[in-house]
């Protein structure tokens, strides 16, 4: 089984590598991925849900910046959501 587990390991970390999404800290996602327990199947999973995360980020910093400018009452942050879709997070997942 620590066989089978440590090639498990080593694929994660080559796909991990393998990834690079402009404008995101692999460092960022990674912790993201920790504090909230995300896990996907694949590295296309992966990559669309750093696409995802990425379009968030840029959502809230804009949301933001209307805060700042006193145009919105309310900041905005990256949560176990940041990954999801708008019909994702309706639906609850």
């Amino acid at each position: 089984m620590s066989a089978q587990s440590s090639v498990n390991e080593s694929q994660v970390g080559a796909a991990n590598s393998a990834i690079f999404m402009p404008g995101l800290d692999l460092d960022e996602w990674n912790a993201f991925k920790a504090k909230h327990n995300k896990k996907y199947e694949t590295v296309e999973e992966e990559k669309k849900r750093m696409t995802i995360y990425l379009e968030s980020k840029e959502k809230i910093a804009k949301h933001n910046a209307d805060f700042e400018k006193g145009i919105t009452t309310f900041k905005m942050g990256i949560n176990h959501f940041a990954d999801m879709t708008p019909e994702e997070r309706k639906m609850g997942h």
